[in-house]
């Protein structure tokens, strides 16, 4: 974990911390709660009550209109920076359309799952762009799909207790942080792009035998030797499909709804309600706890090998730490996903950038880009990138944890004294968002379930976010690959969090001021008495 990933932390931890003992505070200096808060004045139509349910009629008008465009652009920025959009959708449906605060969350989950859906879709039907290995990454998948359901239940519950304000102070101070960090990522990305750009267009040094600069053309194109198979779509469909990890996926989806499930119809706060809320604790945790070890073991294993071809490809470093980081991040995603009606991809997205894996695009680099890396100064023997610059002798050399991060992988032709890296970005948005599906339908059953939501409305929201999801990947796939650069996907990744933060900071700011001129209660509340 590097020095930026702990003042992330520390940053978290600081002030969620900090935020929660003024709430612990305002209990002893406050009035006691009343339970007409659920239906006091302060939860007007504007945002609808804690009982009260407001579902407009689905209707041509400007609203619409309006709330179609917002949605269709939100939901194909979502999906591509692997993020949903929940925190634009929230906002849009009970401030534009006047949907009461549950309704719209529920909608928003309608609308995540769609685009997700699409997009998922859309990913499937594309073959990796370097390797033969599926588009989406199932190991990821597994490992975050459990803890990130689990922290979707646990915010659910504590949307119960937590005051409105402390949660607004919490999702500002979070999606202000990771729409920072992904932004400082995307500025790293963009400066190793230009680099690139550049050494390519213009020439790039070879270092000969003495250890001495040679200024030379470079060709930047690299054609392989054995022409590449060309598959039809419906091959590389069959390819990515891996259906044992897709049943253990929908297994633990099924275990989690059948809990949800039973829950509904077991009175609140009983015996039997505490006791599957903590089954949910070891079904995560086991399914979590598997495939952590697996890809533990794997690491080492295949670093003990020595093998070229995995120390050098744009892989994880599977430590104790990023594994317990892992963790933390889906319970933490999925608490916001409860909380705020989203699908977690806030906290996921830039998870997946934080631990190396960015998203989709690929590159060809020169070897001379490596070498002024390592010769920059800021390189430490903290990465596990070795490269081999030529076929007379072999040069040995720890990479930067940067320079992993950012995904290298070697490419050595053996006919040549120049080596290429090829710059691989792998499958951050895809992994994301196929997560996201996961999550976000489990859900939408449940509320539909519970009726929380209009059909009619439902149905038009999923049809447009499902359009936007698939449409929103092929355009932006298609500016990548015209820019040649993928760290556009990591801007509207930034982007979208920050205007996520924006939107939400902004209602609920002015929804906890109208709570405080009402001399409501601002504490901590009880989940059974409520």
């Amino acid at each position: 974990m590097t020095m930026s990933t702990r003042n992330f932390i520390v940053y978290l931890v600081s002030c969620s911390c900090l935020a929660i003992l003024s709430a612990l505070f305002l209990i002893h200096n406050n009035q006691k709660p009343s339970f007409s808060l659920l239906s006091s004045s302060s939860n007007s139509n504007r945002y609808g009550s804690g009982t009260d349910r407001i579902w407009p009629e689905l209707e041509p008008s400007w609203k619409l209109v309006l709330a179609t465009v917002i949605g269709f652009f939100g939901s194909a920025c979502g999906t591509v920076g692997g993020v949903g959009g929940g925190g634009i959708f929230v906002p849009m449906l009970n401030l534009l359309l006047g949907f009461d605060t549950k309704s719209a969350a529920a909608l928003s989950k309608c609308m995540i799952m769609g685009a997700s859906a699409s997009s998922v879709w859309y990913n499937l039907r594309v073959a990796h762009p370097t390797k033969q290995v599926p588009i989406l990454d199932y190991d990821l998948a597994l490992l975050f799909q459990p803890m990130l359901m689990l922290g979707i239940t646990v915010g659910v519950t504590l949307s119960v207790v937590f005051p409105f304000w402390l949660i607004t102070v919490l999702i500002i101070i979070l999606f202000i942080g990771t729409s920072l960090r992904s932004f400082f990522k995307g500025i790293e990305m963009w400066r190793v792009e230009t680099l690139l750009k550049k050494e390519t267009a213009e020439q790039a040094a070879l270092v000969n035998s003495n250890g001495e600069f040679k200024a030379v053309l470079v060709d930047t194109k690299f054609e392989p030797l054995i022409p590449k198979e060309q598959k039809s779509t419906m091959q590389i469909l069959c390819f990515n499909l891996r259906w044992k990890r897709i049943l253990v996926l929908l297994s633990i989806w099924f275990s989690f709804l059948l809990i949800q499930i039973i829950k509904t119809h077991v009175e609140d706060c009983s015996v039997w309600y505490w006791v599957l809320f903590g089954l949910q604790f070891p079904i995560a945790f086991l399914v979590f706890g598997f495939e952590a070890v697996k890809l533990y073991k794997d690491h080492r294993m295949r670093m003990g090998t020595g093998s070229l071809e995995y120390i050098c490809e744009a892989s994880i470093e599977w430590s104790a730490t990023s594994l317990a980081f892992c963790a933390m991040s889906g319970i933490v995603g999925g608490i916001v996903g409860g909380l705020l009606g989203s699908g977690g991809g806030f906290i996921l997205g830039p998870l997946l950038l934080e631990i190396g894996v960015i998203p989709l695009g690929t590159q060809f680099v020169p070897f001379s880009i490596c070498l002024h890396m390592f010769l920059s100064g800021s390189q430490k023997n903290s990465g596990l990138c070795k490269f081999h610059y030529t076929t007379q002798y072999t040069l040995n050399r720890h990479y930067s944890r940067n320079c992993v991060n950012q995904c290298y992988q070697l490419q050595i032709t053996e006919n040549s004294d120049l080596c290429k890296f090829r710059y691989t970005i792998t499958v951050a948005s895809a992994t994301a968002t196929f997560v996201m599906m996961f999550s976000s339908s489990l859900s939408v059953f449940e509320f539909y379930i519970l009726k929380r939501f209009p059909m009619p409305y439902a149905l038009y929201l999923i049809t447009v976010s499902v359009l936007a999801g698939f449409w929103g990947q092929f355009f932006v796939r298609k500016l990548v690959a015209f820019l040649g650069r993928a760290s556009v996907i990591v801007f509207i990744l930034s982007g979208v969090i920050f205007a996520s933060a924006l939107t939400m900071g902004i209602v609920g700011t002015e929804k906890s001021i109208e709570m405080i001129h009402n001399h409501e209660f601002m504490g901590f509340l009880g989940f059974c008495s409520t």
